[in-house]
């Protein structure tokens, strides 16, 4: 299997509902490993992508839209168990940061072993302040291009 590749720009709004800062990312596809990045804010402390791995939003912890069955956070990944917050550590997700013009380049790669994709997944990119307080939530965007 070749790698794919899908780049994405998304407008984010802050809890309050305020449009905040633009969010850019990618979604790589290779042989054995999935791979996303995504600019943050440099207000956003903690990183956050949440998965819709079977494009079914009743499925998941609910956010912006989707069910988020996965989660990859910091430099952690976890599995939703259902029941509001509720998440179960899978695997050590170690993000690379690069910091530049106040903005944060997040990379991320994960195993294909440790995560299904059907057709259908999404994903939504947040960022969280140093209290857990949401500060942007992107809008859901397919993680196959349409």
């Amino acid at each position: 299997m070749k790698s794919v590749i899908w780049a994405f720009i998304l407008s984010a709004w802050t809890g309050s509902g305020i449009a905040a800062d633009w969010l850019m990312g990618t979604f790589i596809t290779t042989n054995d490993s999935y791979r996303w990045t995504a600019y943050y804010p440099s207000k956003s402390h903690h990183q956050q992508v949440f998965i819709d791995a079977d494009g079914d939003p009743a499925t998941g912890y609910p956010i912006a839209g989707i069910g988020a069955d996965y989660l990859i956070e910091d430099d952690r990944f976890y599995h939703h168990e259902g029941g509001g917050w509720n998440w179960d550590f899978v695997a050590e997700a170690p993000s690379r940061l690069l910091d530049k013009r106040l903005q944060k380049f997040m990379y991320w790669e994960i195993s294909q072993d440790k995560l299904a994709l059907s057709a259908e997944a999404r994903a939504v990119f947040a960022g969280a302040d140093e209290t857990w307080e949401w500060v942007e939530v992107g809008q859901p965007v397919p993680l196959y291009q349409p």
